[in-house]
């Protein structure tokens, strides 16, 4: 048999490492006979992949046009290392039977996005050991890790930030004056993070002739997935967090609210920086409904 044991084994007990700082582990061997090599090498990389499937309008070269599926992919490379554990490379190297555990460690680039698993894509990291072998089948073994990149909104200074947006609307009632709808929505600041309640303040001021039965307010979340072979592409998913409603407005009057609309606490926030191929994005929409 020769190989009885060909493994990697994480220094952390949960697979994880903070960017910037180092992944480090063994690979163990253990051989019941000799076994001739040209060298035992590592690769260590991070690398995002997006692949989805589209429809598209093609011309046939009779004129007539039909739809067609076309795959849509991506991929960004963070760091790739590769480095020799034992042997040479070139020539032989004979290893004899015994355990063997040959450490290894690279310190990870400070700006890296979190690891994320995805419907469309990927952001994944990975150490592999190869046991190269002279006019034979390579012996291969692979791990993943996580890397946490945690999203500080101390750094960011446009979370801090107060939200005000103000709306309008104007009514046409033939021959009837009508003066407008105005909403506005307030908010202390612009970033939050899972489990945090958003202060919302809504001012509604109905001065036209139409009633408005309720003011609905919704926390929303869009993953952007982006292609660019065999040419540009994007995929959208958008997904609803937390809905509030609110009572109506009568005509020529007005309300205001002071609620707390709380960010799901078991929502992962992922830092995707730098990473340009899968985003995220929250909003916040208050609509007035008729």
């Amino acid at each position: 048999m020769g190989l009885k044991n060909f493994s990697i084994v994480l220094d952390s007990p949960t697979g994880a490492f903070y960017a910037g700082t180092v992944v480090s582990g063994r690979v163990l061997l253990s051989l019941d006979k000799p076994k001739t090599i040209r060298a035992l090498n590592v690769k260590i990389e991070g690398v995002a992949k997006v692949s989805f499937r589209d429809e598209e309008r093609v011309t046939k070269s009779d004129g007539d046009s039909k739809t067609v599926m076309v795959d849509f992919t991506a991929e960004e490379e963070y760091f790739s290392t590769k480095f020799k554990l034992a042997g040479r490379g070139t020539g032989e190297t004979e290893i004899p039977i015994g355990e063997y555990s040959y450490p290894f460690s690279y310190t990870l680039p400070p700006l890296l996005p979190s690891s994320f698993e995805g419907e469309y894509g990927s952001i994944r990291y990975s150490v592999k050991a190869v046991i190269d072998r002279p006019w034979k089948f390579d012996h291969e073994t692979k791990t993943s890790f996580i890397v946490v990149a945690p999203l500080d909104l101390n750094y960011n200074a446009n979370a801090k930030d107060p939200v005000k947006i103000e709306d309008e609307k104007n009514f046409c009632c033939f021959c009837c004056t009508s003066g407008p709808l105005q909403l506005v929505v307030s908010l202390p600041h612009s970033g939050y993070v899972a489990g945090q309640s958003i202060p919302l303040t809504i001012e509604v001021d109905n001065a036209s002739n139409v009633e408005v039965d309720k003011i609905i307010c919704k926390l929303k979340k869009e993953m952007k997935w982006i292609a660019n072979n065999p040419r540009r592409n994007e995929k959208r998913q958008k997904d609803e967090l937390v809905k509030l409603s609110l009572e109506g407005v009568r005509c020529n009057g007005s309300k205001s609210w002071t609620q707390q609309l709380t960010v799901p606490s078991d929502m992962p926030f992922v830092n995707f920086e730098p990473c340009s191929i899968i985003g995220i994005d929250f909003s916040l929409k208050v609509s007035s409904i008729f």
